[in-house]
């Protein structure tokens, strides 16, 4: 899209922000610099800026007489001139009379942040630019496809369009009177109250100046057209606004050839505030590549726990998927309606699936029906990457939440409001996304901004900013994901959130009994989770087995603090990830339990999540321990009663599945009235 307009030249060097040299050799100059970004450069014209031998041609200047009383013809005195907003937005239109055509622009100002924003049509096309002068970057968003690109403000030779003034070696936004090149004693112009005027209906005071721009080689007359303050009311309140510019001059190529321009500005709703939010702010969806990082992205913890909503556009479809990722203990758990393959299994009984990469084995619980299906890992499912050979490898935080990824890194954008709340935004490429296809999607994610109290996340909160709020997903020009997050935490996930002991219903385990002195029960039930972990560790520490292999373990405070536990047997079938950690046999674990603790070894530290000792291990009494007899114990089929088991024995079912590329087992729990 071409922010110009023509003049017939033989040459043109045109370069960023859409400027392009059509046919028959034209000059595409770029005209709107919305008022105050450059009224005056607007007044110019957003030009290809050439470099000629042209300089300042005052014969060209008409200048008018200046106003007289009419009745006495004697020189009136000038108004005060008026004083421009340093945060103003404004609608202009703008008639190239010399190209004999209109563009509109909309022009967001800020002296006091140091923001220049455009947003142009021309010919039903759109752009909008933001100068970046904290960065001293120009990004072009067009916003029909989302594509931006980004130059060096600096040496764009579009700084001119947004006003440009370097400092300190550092460019800024001018003030609205040196950007409009009026009011501005050190310029080089001659000023000239003309007189009183009206234009488009409205009473205005009119000045006249005859302007040099040796930046782009050209001299202008400028009648300037401000709203009568002792007539007119502006609609914003304001004392007096804009109505009109009107510029007609010459300028110069590189030849020294001059060619002669015509325009008028017409300044609508002028609003000396900006009204929009987040003006300066590149649209959703909008990823620029090579934008300067300006704040990093949070950084995730290694265990996380969250719920989360996907709102899919495309279909109508809200979908709610409870997760906890424990990347440390290279496990995963998330929890959700069947979809996909597993509804012709499954039906749409909500799934509790754990993922243990020790072993790259799937657990996948049935919560209605109480049955367990075990199967590898899928390659490419929430939490895993794979490689050639079909191994999976537990995602990252920042690969689970795709921070992480092939293609562009995720680039601060500023601050939007996300569920009513104020959020910081990283955007980013992702090439090759979904995996496996060739296409490309963006990604935004928002983090609670660091001005908010994220309240109940537990004893061990996020730094402020962490908090993780919304993802979104953009295809094409169109966001068509939306996944809210919410009651993000990292608190330290117990070993009993990846509990697997449903899918050994019908499997080999042993099951013992230990005490601990009573005189420790105040200190154990006052950390009792932290207990009920030290338990776990110690178990997988004297013996080697998975901390998921310990199950069923309860605490009962009686004379003596007694523990029940089970240990499972190995996995029911071989996992597929690269390294599989050997298991240890069943035997030999419980033998090596029950010597621990007859030979006074069985000390369970008291530990909090971030290793802090809280108090002494405590100590299993060495004759306390006793081996218990596994029955399998279901309800009967007559009814619910409380305490109605029978024993009776269970089916294993193999089950022809191909999830992950192996078989699966089931494990049918028979359940109350309900077939298996």
């Amino acid at each position: 899209m071409n922010w110009n307009w023509s003049l017939p030249v033989k040459t043109c060097h045109s370069r960023t922000f859409s400027l392009s040299c059509g046919p028959r050799s034209t000059l595409k100059m770029a005209t709107g610099n919305l008022f105050l970004l450059a009224v005056a450069t607007i007044l110019v014209g957003w030009a290809c800026v050439v470099e000629g031998a042209g300089g300042r041609n005052d014969s060209f200047c008409t200048k008018p007489k200046p106003a007289v009383d009419p009745a006495t013809g004697t020189k009136l005195k000038p108004p005060n001139k008026p004083i421009l907003s340093s945060n103003f937005e404004t609608h202009i239109v703008l008639n190239i009379i010399s190209g004999k055509m209109t563009k509109e622009f909309h022009q967001y100002y800020s002296f006091d942040q140091d923001h220049s924003v455009i947003d142009e049509r021309e010919y039903g096309h759109r752009e909008y630019g933001y100068a970046q002068y904290s960065t001293g970057e120009l990004l072009v968003v067009t916003p029909a496809d989302l594509k931006c690109t980004v130059t060096n403000l600096s040496t764009s030779e579009q700084r001119f369009i947004f006003g440009y003034k370097k400092s300190h070696n550092k460019g800024h936004l001018p003030s609205p009177e040196a950007v409009l090149h009026i009011l501005q004693p050190e310029d080089d112009s001659v000023e000239i109250y003309v007189g009183k005027q009206t234009a488009r209906g409205i009473p205005c005071d009119v000045w006249y100046s005859c302007t040099y721009w040796e930046d782009m080689k050209s001299t202008m007359d400028i009648h300037w057209y401000f709203s009568d303050p002792q007539k007119w009311k502006p609609s914003d309140g304001s004392a007096s606004v804009p109505v009109r510019a009107r510029v007609k001059g010459v300028r110069y190529n590189e030849l020294g050839q001059p060619r002669q321009f015509d325009h008028n500005y017409d300044f609508i709703h002028w609003k000396n505030r900006i009204t929009r939010p987040g003006y300066y702010q590149t649209p959703k969806g909008a990823a620029c590549p090579g934008r300067i990082l300006t704040k990093q992205a949070p950084t995730l913890p290694d265990q996380f726990s969250f719920t989360l909503e996907q709102v899919d556009r495309t279909v109508g479809l809200i979908t709610f998927i409870r997760e906890k990722f424990d990347v440390k203990r290279k496990l995963f758990r998330f929890q959700m309606r069947a979809r996909g393959k597993k509804t012709d299994l499954f039906g749409d009984n909500v799934l509790d699936e754990i993922h243990d990469f020790n072993t790259g084995v799937a657990y996948i619980i049935d919560t209605a029906r109480g049955n367990c299906s075990v199967s590898p890992i899928e390659e490419n499912d929430l939490d895993d990457t794979s490689d050639s050979q079909g191994h999976v490898t537990m995602r990252t935080a920042a690969e689970l939440l795709l921070l992480a990824g092939t293609g562009q890194k995720p680039v601060y954008t500023g601050s939007r409001t996300i569920r009513g709340i104020d959020c910081d935004v990283w955007v980013a490429k992702r090439v090759n996304y979904p995996p496996g296809t060739k296409l490309n999607a963006t990604w935004e994610w928002a983090f609670v901004n660091a001005s908010w109290v994220y309240t109940d996340q537990g004893s061990n909160p996020l730094p402020k900013g962490g908090t993780l709020m919304q993802l979104s997903l953009t295809q094409g020009y169109k966001t068509v994901t939306y996944y809210n997050i919410y009651n993000f935490r990292q608190d330290p996930l117990s070993f009993s959130h990846f509990d697997i002991s449903p899918c050994y219903e019908n499997r080999k385990r042993r099951i013992f009994s230990i005490s601990f002195p009573g005189t420790s029960a105040s200190t154990i039930a006052v950390n009792l989770q932290y207990f009920k972990d030290g338990v776990v560790q110690q178990i997988a520490a004297l013996t080697g087995l998975s901390p998921l292999r310990v199950g069923s373990l309860q605490v009962n405070f009686e004379n003596v603090v007694k523990v029940t536990f089970e240990i499972l047997d190995k996995t029911p079938i071989p996992g597929d990830v690269k390294t599989v950690k050997q298991e240890v046999d069943l035997a030999k674990a419980g033998d090596a339990i029950y010597k621990a603790v007859r030979t006074n070894k069985f000390s369970v530290p008291i530990v909090s999540a971030n290793g802090t000792q809280i108090a002494q291990p405590i100590s299993a009494d060495p004759n306390s321990i006793v081996e218990k007899e596994y029955t399998q114990a279901v309800a009967v089929d007559a009814g619910y009663s409380k305490g109605v088991t029978a024993t009776v024995s269970v089916v294993m079912v193999l089950v022809g599945m191909t999830a992950g590329g192996g078989g699966a087992f089931v494990f049918n729990k028979r359940m109350p009235g309900k077939a298996v």
